[in-house]
């Protein structure tokens, strides 16, 4: 990391980004570390990491669930939504991870999908529409969606030179209303056919 990004105090960003993609949050030994092995100093080093909030100095969930709460979200119930994801998850409000360290729950400004509000994006997985009593049910759908991402495979069409291309828009809008689902299983059936084609986003 630190020789991938070099030891001066312009490599503090790109040094945190590579910390918090490997942990998920910024370790305190590792800051340490950082400190002990290059030319920044912690004052540095902790300015920028409380100053952008895309930096976590406690530990955090493997997935992460953001809560729209911009205008049209917040006036269709974006704040019992959050409450309700926090509870389902046994959550205390002083924190926003669940014991196990799951899932993370935070608020965002936007997601950009404001004709589905009130909106919750579960790592890259868009929900529309959702509803405090949804809530269980969201989270059930994004954990079975892992497994049958994995026993699809990846996306990509099968080797060879392809005989056709399966467009398919995943824009916000579409995968809050399933297009996820869509490219899951049509990248399901390319592997079990062995059909020559590849899936495109548009």
């Amino acid at each position: 990391m630190i020789k991938a990004r070099g030891r001066r105090r312009e490599a503090v960003i790109p040094i945190l980004r590579d910390l918090q993609t490997r942990y998920n949050y910024l370790p305190d030994a590792a800051l340490h570390r950082i400190v002990e092995r290059t030319d920044i100093s912690a004052a540095d080093l902790m300015g920028v990491a409380t100053f952008y909030s895309q930096f976590r100095l406690r530990p955090a969930g493997q997935h992460f669930i953001k809560v729209c709460v911009g205008t049209a979200c917040h006036v269709k119930g974006a704040e019992s939504i959050y409450s309700a994801f926090k509870h389902a998850l046994g959550i205390p409000n002083n924190e926003d991870t669940d014991s196990n360290r799951l899932f993370t729950v935070e608020k965002v400004a936007c997601l950009g999908c404001c004709m589905l509000a009130p909106a919750v994006q579960i790592d890259d997985v868009t929900y529309g529409f959702v509803t405090p009593p949804k809530v269980k049910r969201v989270m059930q759908d994004f954990l079975a969606s892992l497994v049958h991402r994995d026993e699809a495979g990846p996306r990509a069409g099968v080797a060879g030179a392809a005989a056709g291309e399966i467009r398919i828009c995943q824009c916000s809008s579409c995968l809050a209303s399933g297009a996820r689902a869509v490219v899951d299983e049509l990248s399901r059936q390319i592997a079990l056919t062995g059909v020559a084609a590849t899936i495109k986003s548009v």
